[in-house]
């Protein structure tokens, strides 16, 4: 098992989430209704779950790494 293609998906994932939030932080600017803030708050609360995904995605690549070492040892 390889985690370089789970490491390159968690990136790509976290630039997504990034763009969206960053994109919603530049129309903040422009719109101040209540549609909005609740926009607003909907990609706060899926920033602060990317945070857990990315967590998680780090914590599997690095018990793949250890598989990985543990089953290429010879005895």
């Amino acid at each position: 098992m390889n985690s370089a293609k789970i490491k390159k998906d968690l990136q790509l994932f976290q630039l997504s989430v990034k763009k969206l939030s960053d994109s919603v932080g530049q129309a903040s600017s422009l719109w101040k209704d209540d549609k909005f803030s609740q926009l607003s708050l909907s990609v706060s609360q899926v920033a602060n779950q990317a945070k857990r995904v990315m967590v998680t995605g780090e914590r599997v690549c690095t018990s793949l790494d250890k598989f990985d070492s543990i089953a290429s040892e010879t005895y």
